[in-house]
């Protein structure tokens, strides 16, 4: 099945968004991306293309991500 143009970007404003939460949650917790990446088991790159949306991360990825930064899922999503 083919993508429309419209889910694309769709895609990628959903992507925009959720890794600059990600950004501010990590910031407001003074960790580094580094040291998230590392408490998440991931490469700081990957990290840093989620952040900036450039990729779209697994709700598995999400959810390392959010035990990392010792919230649950449900907080993650939390006023986005």
């Amino acid at each position: 099945m083919r993508v429309s143009e419209k889910e694309k970007r769709e895609r990628v404003k959903f992507n925009v968004r959720i890794g600059n939460h990600i950004r501010r949650k990590r910031s407001d917790e003074n960790i580094s991306v580094g040291e998230l990446a590392r408490i998440c088991f991931m490469e700081k790159p990957n990290l840093i293309r989620i952040e900036k949306g450039r990729v779209g991360a697994s709700i598995f990825v999400l959810n390392r991500i959010a035990e990392g930064l010792k919230i649950s899922l449900e907080e993650l999503f939390k006023g986005f």
